[in-house]
C-alpha cells in the first residue's frame, strides 16, 4: 500500500519533491541511528576504561612491598606444586609473585582483567592435596572463557559491560580442582586477526621486538606465557589460534581433540558461521609439564557430568609413561599444494629436531597429507561457511586494525563479485582465485551437506594415510607450525594468512596438536633467507614466498618452534613426545 502511494505522489505534479523529502528523511535516520550507534560504543568504552582503571590501581595496591620470590616464575606447575607441598611457599607468595610479574606486563596491553577475590582465595588455600595436580596454582584464561562477575567481550567493544553470570566448565573444573584463576589475557576482535590489539585494552606487540606481532587470536595469553607471568594458561583454537602465538613467542601448547574438553562457557562468535570445524579449548604453558598437569585436571569424570558432550576418557597415566619407540611421520613443506615453503631457520629447527628424535630410537619416516591444497580449500569453505556473514556483523562499527580491515572488506564484496573476481585472477594466483570461491559461502542446504560429506571424506583419507603407512603404522607427524617466526606488524593480510595453513588442516581433521620451541633465528638463517629472496626475485619465483623470505632481515634471536600431531584422543602420545623434544632440544627463554 505504502508502494502505491509513493508511485502515485512521484506520478502527480507535487510528487518528486514529496519523494524526495522522503528520502532525505530516511537518510537522515540512517545516518542519526549510525550516529547514536558510535556514541552508545564510545560511552561504553569510556565506562570500561575507567572500570579497568580502578580495578588495576586497586591491583597494584594489593601487591605487597616487599619483592616476592621471582624464581617461582621460572617453573612449572609441577616444581610448583613440589614447593607448596613441602612447605616452602605458600598458595598466596606463589600467586604474588605471578601477580608481580604481571603488574610489569600492564603497559604491553596484554592484560584484560585482573580478578580482585585471587589473593583471598588463595589465603584460604592452605591445606595442599596431593591428589589436585594444580591445587593452589595460579592460571590465566583468555578472556572468552566465561568467569563469573568479569567482561569476555572477544575484544569488541560492543560486548563490554556484560559481565558473565555462570563459570564456564573449564573454569569450575579449575576452581574444583583448587587452581586459582587470577587474570585474563587480550585478545584480537572476534578472534579473527594474528594481531591481537583491540581498542578495550590496546595495543599488543612481541615482547622481544616492538615491530613485531605476537601472534592471534590468542596472542595475549601467549605474551603471558611468554613473560612468566602465568605458569599456565588456558586459550581457545579453530585455525592455529594458540598454536601460531606459541610458535611466535616460543612457549608450548597443546590443543587437543574437540570433546575432550567442554567448550560450555566459551564465548564465540562462530556456532552459526563455520560448518563442521569446532573450536577448542587449549592449554599454554613454558613448561610441557604443566600442560598434563591441565590436562590431567580437567579431564575427569566430572567434567562429563557437567558436560556430557565431552567424551569421559580420563587423562591416562600409562600412555604418557610409555616408553615405546614410535614411527613419525614428517614432512617440510606441503607438496604440490601452493602454500609457502617454510623459510630457512623453521626448516633447519624442523631438521634438529628430526635428528633428535632419531637418535632417541624413534623411526622417522616422510609424510605428505592427501592433497593438502584440497584440505586448505576445504577448511576455508568450513570457516567461511556462511560467506563471512557473521564476522561482518560481529565487527560492525567496531574500531579495528588494518588486517581486519582488509579482510572485511573482502568479505563485504558480494559473492557474485567473488567469483567473478576469481576468475579473472586464475591464471596469475589460483590460491587467492580459489579463496576467493570458498568464502562465498553455501547458499544451499544441499550445498552445506555436500560440504559436510566431502570433508569427512577428506579426514578419512587423511586417518587412512597414516594407519597403512610403512613400514608401521603411523603414530604422530612431525611438521611445521607456521612457515615464518613472528613477523612485522607490518605485513600484509596475504602474506599472514599464509602461516595459517600448517595449523588449520589439523582442525579441520580434528586432530590433537602441540607446538614446543626448540630453537631460535640464527645470523646464518637470516643471511640464507634474504640469499634466497635474492634468487627469487631474480628468476621470478613466486610473490608471497619471495616476500617471506625478505621478511626475514632482522629476525636474529626470535623463537622457533615445531608442531607434533597425533591420533584423535592421544593427546597423551603428543605430550609425551612434545616433553622428550623439550628435554633434548634444551629451549632457552629469552624474554
Amino acid at each position: 500500500m505504502e508502494i502505491k502511494v509513493v508511485i502515485a505522489c512521484a506520478a502527480s505534479k507535487r510528487g518528486l519533491p514529496i519523494l524526495a523529502s522522503l528520502i532525505i528523511c530516511y537518510l537522515a535516520s540512517v545516518k542519526f541511528r549510525q550516529w547514536r550507534h558510535r556514541r552508545n560504543l564510545e560511552s561504553r568504552l569510556y565506562k570500561k576504561h575507567k572500570q579497568l582503571e580502578k580495578d588495576r590501581v586497586r591491583f597494584l595496591e594489593s601487591l605487597p612491598p616487599t619483592a616476592s620470590n621471582d624464581a617461582l616464575c621460572e617453573m612449572s606447575t609441577t616444581e610448583l606444586r613440589r614447593e607448596l607441598q613441602a612447605g616452602r611457599v605458600t598458595s598466596l607468595e606463589v600467586l604474588q609473585a605471578f601477580q608481580r610479574r604481571a603488574a610489569k606486563l600492564l603497559p604491553r596491553n596484554c592484560i584484560a582483567e585482573v580478578f580482585l577475590d585471587a589473593q583471598k582465595v588463595a589465603s584460604g588455600c592452605t591445606a595442599i592435596n596431593p591428589a589436585l595436580p594444580l591445587c593452589g596454582i595460579p592460571v590465566s584464561l583468555k578472556e572468552q572463557i566465561q568467569i563469573i562477575g568479569y567482561d569476555c567481550p572477544l575484544g569488541l567493544v560492543k560486548k563490554v559491560l556484560y559481565p558473565a553470570t555462570v563459570d564456564a566448565v573449564v573454569v569450575k573444573m579449575l576452581k574444583i580442582g583448587q587452581a586459582i584463576p587470577f587474570i585474563s589475557s587480550s585478545m584480537s576482535p572476534a578472534g579473527l586477526s594474528l594481531n591481537s590489539s583491540n581498542e578495550i585494552y590496546g595495543k599488543q606487540r612481541h615482547l622481544l621486538d616492538d615491530a613485531r606481532l605476537s601472534g592471534g587470536s590468542s596472542g595475549g595469553e601467549a605474551m603471558l606465557i611468554a613473560a612468566g607471568a602465568s605458569p599456565l594458561g588456558f586459550a581457545t583454537d579453530l585455525g592455529g589460534s594458540s598454536r601460531i602465538p606459541s610458535s611466535f613467542c616460543g612457549i608450548c601448547c597443546l590443543k587437543p581433540t574437540s570433546r575432550r574438553v567442554s567448550l560450555y562457557g566459551v564465548f564465540t562468535r562462530y556456532k552459526r558461521a563455520v560448518l563442521h570445524i569446532d573450536s577448542t579449548v587449549s592449554l599454554l604453558s613454558r613448561k610441557v609439564d604443566s600442560l598434563v598437569d591441565g590436562m590431567r585436571c580437567l579431564c575427569q569424570p566430572l567434567q562429563n557430568e557437567l558436560d556430557p558432550y565431552t567424551v569421559p576418557i580420563p587423562f591416562d597415566e600409562a600412555k604418557f609413561a610409555d616408553n615405546t619407540r614410535l614411527v613419525i611421520g614428517y614432512y617440510v613443506e606441503l607438496s604440490e599444494s601452493g602454500i609457502p615453503a617454510p623459510v630457512p631457520a623453521v626448516q633447519r629447527a624442523l631438521a634438529e629436531v628430526r635428528y633428535l628424535l632419531e637418535k632417541a630410537g624413534h623411526t622417522l619416516v616422510p609424510f605428505q597429507p592427501p592433497n593438502p591444497r584440497y584440505g586448505e580449500e576445504l577448511f576455508t569453505a568450513c570457516v567461511y561457511a556462511d560467506g563471512g556473514y557473521q564476522y561482518c556483523g560481529a565487527l560492525h562499527d567496531e574500531p579495528i586494525n588494518e588486517h581486519l580491515q582488509t579482510i572485511t572488506s573482502f568479505l563485504k564484496i558480494p559473492a557474485f563479485l567473488r567469483r567473478f573476481l576469481s576468475l579473472l585472477i586464475r591464471s596469475t594466483s589460483h590460491n587467492f582465485a580459489q579463496y576467493a570461491i570458498n568464502t562465498c559461502g553455501r547458499q544451499r542446504g544441499a550445498d552445506m551437506l555436500r560440504l559436510n560429506c566431502d570433508v569427512a571424506s577428506y579426514v578419512k583419507k587423511v586417518a587412512q594415510a597414516m594407519v597403512t603407512a610403512q613400514p608401521r603404522p603411523i603414530d604422530l607427524i612431525l611438521c611445521p607450525a607456521t612457515a615464518f617466526p613472528a613477523p612485522s606488524d607490518s605485513v600484509s593480510s596475504i602474506l599472514l594468512e599464509s602461516c595459517q595453513s600448517y595449523c588449520g588442516l589439523w582442525n579441520l581433521t580434528d586432530f590433537p596438536a602441540g607446538v614446543v620451541p626448540v630453537s631460535h633465528v640464527t645470523e646464518s638463517d637470516e643471511a640464507e633467507a634474504l640469499k634466497m629472496a635474492q634468487e627469487l626475485r631474480t628468476t621470478s619465483g613466486s610473490y608471497v614466498s619471495r616476500k617471506l623470505h625478505e621478511m626475514q632481515k632482522a629476525t636474529m634471536g626470535l623463537p622457533l618452534a615445531v608442531q607434533l600431531v597425533g591420533r584423535p584422543m592421544h593427546e597423551e602420545t603428543v605430550l609425551r613426545v612434545m616433553k622428550e623434544i623439550e628435554v633434548m632440544a634444551a629451549f632457552s627463554y629469552t624474554v
